[in-house]
C-alpha cells in the first residue's frame, strides 16, 4: 500500500478516535424511510469534510430531486455507532481494514460496497430510472 494511503487511513482513524474521545454527538441523516419503519436498503458512508463525498451529494442532489432511489446517510467521524457499522459493513465486504475511506456505499440488498466517488455515482446512475 502506497504511503500516502496509510497516511490518509491513519489521519482519519485518529481524527475519528479523537472526536470520539471529547464526547462528540451521533450523527445520522436519513433522507427516506422504506415502509414500515425499514431503514433504505441503500446507506451512504459520509465524513462531514469530505471533498468526495460532496461529489457524491451533489450528484444525488441533481440526478435524483424527486428522491426515487432512498438512502441511509451515516456520518463515521463523529459517531462511534456509525463508524462501527461502516467497520462492520467493510469487514462483510471483505475489504482491507488498512485501506478503508469515505465514501463507501452499502448495498444491503446485494450485500455489496461500492468504494469511493465514481464508483458510487456509476452504481446510482445504473439504479435511476431513465427518462
Amino acid at each position: 500500500m502506497n504511503p500516502t494511503k496509510k497516511l490518509a487511513a491513519a489521519i482519519l482513524f485518529l481524527a475519528a478516535a479523537s472526536i470520539f474521545s471529547i464526547g462528540a454527538l451521533v450523527k445520522e441523516k436519513k433522507t427516506a424511510a422504506v415502509g414500515n419503519g425499514q431503514e433504505a436498503s441503500l446507506v451512504l458512508y459520509y465524513g462531514d469534510s469530505c471533498p468526495h463525498c460532496k461529489i457524491v451529494e451533489e450528484y444525488i442532489k441533481n440526478n435524483d430531486p424527486a428522491g426515487k432511489i432512498t438512502i441511509s446517510r451515516k456520518e463515521v467521524w463523529s459517531s462511534q455507532s456509525n463508524q462501527n457499522d461502516f467497520l462492520e459493513k467493510a469487514a462483510a465486504c471483505k475489504l482491507d481494514s488498512n485501506n478503508l475511506g469515505v465514501p463507501m456505499l452499502w448495498d444491503a440488498a446485494d450485500s455489496k460496497c461500492y468504494e469511493g466517488d465514481q464508483t458510487i455515482i456509476n452504481f446510482l446512475d445504473a439504479k435511476l430510472p431513465k427518462n
